[in-house]
């Protein structure tokens, strides 16, 4: 069963006002293998929950270890979740399209489909505490319970108008954001003032810390002081839009921005910036950015105190502090023992390798050439970085690798029809791109190689109508003779001679 149509319409429409850059790879990878993600939530430095889709369901998705492993904890068929919060490890909430609300009492080991009589997508939620919670949604909804869920109130206060975000500093002063308005109150909800944003008017993500609060409006933050609301705007450093926020307390706080540049490929870049005076300044944290589709834009970040956060991204990564941002982890939810090490501050390029498949052939890819294939010599080739990842063999075992990202000299075309093709690229004037080594006991194992051709013979370099291949050469048996494969999106396996 597919998730409806209008459904996942509006999880997209809804994700795509948070973001940017790159939603478009919740197209690209939403099948019954992949998984797209959305929002991370923590209540401690193990016990943690994110919200991921497939095209046929929604799943809340649990770790009990700090974001390291990941378990499917709930499947929703119908419907798509999009947000979820916990008010401790135990007892927590999920809203989603059409009124869908969960509640958990155990961890999420059982969920409760509650039912309220609400039919408008849930977009934002929060709780004040186990009795009294809010949601927010489409047509200007906002729901409140004050029993723990046995009985609802709703009202629509702003017909026609998406509330992206819902959030109370106590039981009393609450507020709300949608296209331009923000909705503020001091008597728990009794009656709401609407306050116009006539400078900022894409209004996406709300978060209130005592008597502070900050709300998103693209390129600006807003700030919130008691029942007071700045809206002037503060410009954050660095390119990109503002598509997370996350504060511990009213000084200590975190956002992530991404955008998407256009070059010979769409790329996505990110940035993790990091205050600790309550957003009066700025500093950049880590950044990120990648050279093919392969890895999507930040969409989720939590901190659940000065040391330990997380950032996600759409495709499933999940990036991993312990030190307050110094230093991250980047793991795939998908495939937990997929682990990768990174430096602050560093240009991050994710690269998924594809799994190789089984000889001679399958759905996701095929054997070009058996053997024979030479890289690229020292003068041909600029390195641009590297860094070690963790892979699990064909065995099960844990290899550590040191990978590095290349870039060629000059332009080189590479064709099948002549003799002296001396790179993995195979197909009929194919562009090298940057290609990824693989090298495990002082010996190459591996390389990945993108590359783009263009459409027609008279197209530019650069159009956006290219189309991009994604090449391996992977050395199966040890025996130094490479094998060139065409992938499509799938994972790789180290060879099990290299771990032994």
């Amino acid at each position: 069963m597919f998730i409806k149509s209008d459904i996942l319409i509006k999880a997209i429409v809804f994700i795509s006002l948070l973001l940017s850059a790159s939603y478009h790879c919740l197209g690209n990878s939403q099948d019954e293998k992949n998984l797209s993600c959305w929002k991370v939530y923590f209540v401690s430095q193990n016990d943690g929950w994110v919200i991921c889709a497939t095209s046929s369901a929604s799943y809340i998705m649990n770790s009990a270890d700090g974001g390291k492993t990941w378990e499917r904890q709930y499947k929703v068929p119908d419907e798509s979740l999009l947000n979820l919060e916990f008010i401790d490890n135990k007892n927590g909430w999920a809203v989603g399209t059409n009124g869908t609300i969960l509640h958990t009492i155990d961890g999420g080991s059982s969920w409760t489909s509650v039912k309220t009589g609400i039919k408008e997508t849930l977009t934002s939620i929060t709780l004040v505490n186990k009795s009294e919670i809010w949601v927010a949604g489409t047509n200007g909804l906002i729901g409140h319970t004050k029993d723990g869920g046995n009985s609802w109130n709703s009202q629509t206060y702003l017909p026609g108008t998406a509330l992206l975000g819902i959030a109370f500093a106590n039981r009393s002063r609450g507020f709300a954001i949608g296209y331009g308005k923000i909705l503020s109150t001091e008597n728990g909800g009794k009656s709401w003032e609407i306050i116009e944003s006539e400078e900022w008017k894409h209004l996406g993500i709300l978060e209130i810390k005592q008597d502070s609060g900050w709300i998103s409006a693209e390129t600006a933050l807003l700030s919130v002081l008691g029942n007071k609301i700045d809206l002037t705007g503060n410009i954050l450093p660095e390119q990109g839009k503002i598509s997370g926020i996350s504060f511990i307390d009213e000084q200590n706080g975190w956002i992530i921005k991404t955008r998407t540049t256009e070059g010979l490929k769409p790329t996505s870049e990110g940035l993790i910036l990091k205050t600790e005076n309550g957003g009066k300044s700025w500093s950049k944290a880590s950044s990120y950015k990648s050279p093919d589709d392969l890895s999507c834009a930040f969409v989720s970040v939590f901190f659940v105190n000065k040391t330990n956060g997380w950032v996600l991204s759409t495709d499933g990564t999940l990036l991993t502090t312990i030190d307050g941002g110094k230093n991250w982890t980047g793991s795939s939810i998908e495939n937990s023992a997929s682990v990768v090490s990174l430096n602050a501050g560093l240009g991050l390029n994710f690269v998924s390798a594809p799994t190789p498949p089984n000889l001679p052939q399958n759905d996701d890819g095929r054997i070009v050439k058996e053997e024979g294939w030479q890289i690229p010599s020292p003068k041909e080739k600029r390195e641009i970085g590297t860094k070690l990842i963790d892979m699990i063999s064909e065995d099960r075992k844990s290899v550590r690798v040191m990978t590095t990202n290349y870039a060629p000299v000059e332009k080189t075309i590479y064709s099948e029809k002549t003799d002296d093709a001396r790179v993995t690229l195979v197909r009929d004037n194919l562009i090298l791109g940057n290609f990824v080594e693989y090298k495990a006991k002082g010996k190459v194992f591996l390389y990945t190689i993108f590359a783009r051709r263009p459409m027609s013979e008279k197209q530019e370099i650069g159009s956006s109508n290219e189309k991009i291949f994604v090449y391996q050469i992977v050395d199966r048996d040890g025996d130094g003779k490479f094998e060139t494969l065409l992938i499509k999106n799938s994972k790789f396996l180290t060879p099990s001679w290299v771990s032994r």
